[in-house]
């Protein structure tokens, strides 16, 4: 029997800096260096889609208050206008 995936959750957020994200989710998604595979979700605080800086539109999987620590191996936040605001909270809260 082939090991299960791991899970590595992406929080999406208005101006999320796409590229500090690229290369890991490539690396986790094909388990090249880590030797797992991850599956990629991701979650946001509404299933409305978000713009990245780079002005990407993206559409999240699931939201963020709906993450269960026990199904999550992972979770990925990437630097965006909103932490420099004070924001984020609902994602702090989940990493936590």
């Amino acid at each position: 029997m082939a090991p299960r995936n791991r899970t590595a959750h992406l929080g999406l957020y208005d101006t999320l800096a796409d590229w500090e994200v690229g290369h890991l989710l490539a690396e986790l998604r094909s388990g090249r260096f880590t030797g797992v595979r991850f599956d990629i979700v991701t979650v946001a605080e509404s299933l409305e889609p978000i713009t990245t800086m780079g002005g990407v539109r993206m559409v999240p999987d699931a939201l963020i208050t709906e993450l269960d620590s026990a199904d999550s191996d992972l979770l990925i936040l990437p630097g965006a206008e909103m932490w420099d605001l004070g924001g984020g909270a609902p994602f702090a809260d989940a990493a936590r």
